[in-house]
């Protein structure tokens, strides 16, 4: 599938204290885009919503992209190298 295809969803990270992975794209906690504060993440998958993600707003490839551009997500003055 093309990232057009991808669903998204932002979960508060104390949600995924057990979480199974299995049914999302991401491998563990660690692999997860968060935000600045670590306090939400992004969770993304393919086909059917998995159950555990019920009762969240679903997102699309333009609607997260347009989310991660914001100041909550994109660090404004990131580090130089």
């Amino acid at each position: 599938m093309s990232y057009a295809e991808r669903k998204f969803v932002i979960v508060e990270m104390s949600e995924l204290t057990d979480f199974d992975y299995a049914v999302v794209m991401e491998d563990n906690a660690d692999t997860l885009r968060k935000n600045l504060t670590g306090t939400h993440a992004v969770l993304k998958y393919e086909g059917r919503k998995p159950s555990a993600l019920y009762g969240k707003t679903i997102l699309n490839y333009a609607e997260i992209k347009a989310l991660l551009a914001t100041d909550e997500w994109r660090d404004p003055d990131p580090p130089q190298e």
